[in-house]
């Protein structure tokens, strides 16, 4: 089948990649909008959990792993339960990868709120790098403690996790002002 004869409209993946001159194509794939459902020549796919969040924590640090290492299919195929995407529509492939990238990126900015910038350069000058080396296993532990129950955490939703994380922080940051308010009292 030449290029001409392709329907542009519903350009699966794999004649996208037969094509000799993407540009055209690449031009209108650069504009398509995030979006969740993936449409394939038989059915449209959602994905099986709304949010990554929904997604457990061992899930959500299996795709930073996948994101950090590029493979973003590896994370497409998973979070739709799909095998292959060469009958996927090239543009719902497109607007499911912006998709999942900005559901990634929601991930990172959550987490970068619970870092504490203020004593950022007082955790460094205590070896906080140290640490670096331990990855995703840092949060884990802080979060345990226990070895007996990093499996149970890891099986926990994602926003659980994260939303304990995010009150444990609040909490610290009230309890510290108010032992400060208090010694001030005395």
């Amino acid at each position: 089948m030449k290029e001409d004869e392709y329907n542009l409209e519903s350009l699966t993946f794999e004649q996208y990649n037969a094509l000799e001159d993407k540009d055209v194509v690449d031009v209108i794939l650069a504009n398509v909008k995030p979006c969740k459902t993936l449409k394939t020549s038989i059915c449209d796919v959602n994905p099986r959990k709304n949010s990554f969040t929904d997604f457990s924590l061992k899930e959500v640090i299996w795709f930073k792993n996948k994101f950090q290492s590029g493979d973003i299919e590896d994370v497409l195929h998973y979070v739709y339960g799909i095998k292959t995407t060469e009958s996927c529509d090239i543009y719902s492939i497109t607007g499911v990868v912006k998709w999942l990238e900005a559901e990634m990126l929601s991930i990172y900015k959550n987490e970068e709120r619970l870092s504490s910038k203020k004593d950022s350069d007082t955790w460094r000058q205590a070896g906080i790098e140290r640490l670096g080396g331990f990855g995703e296993y840092n949060s884990l532990f802080m979060l345990t403690r226990d070895i007996t129950k990093e499996d149970q955490i890891l099986e926990m939703p994602y926003y659980r996790i994260f939303d304990f994380q995010e009150i444990t922080k609040v909490w610290s940051e009230i309890e510290q002002k108010y032992n400060k308010i208090k010694s001030e009292e005395s």
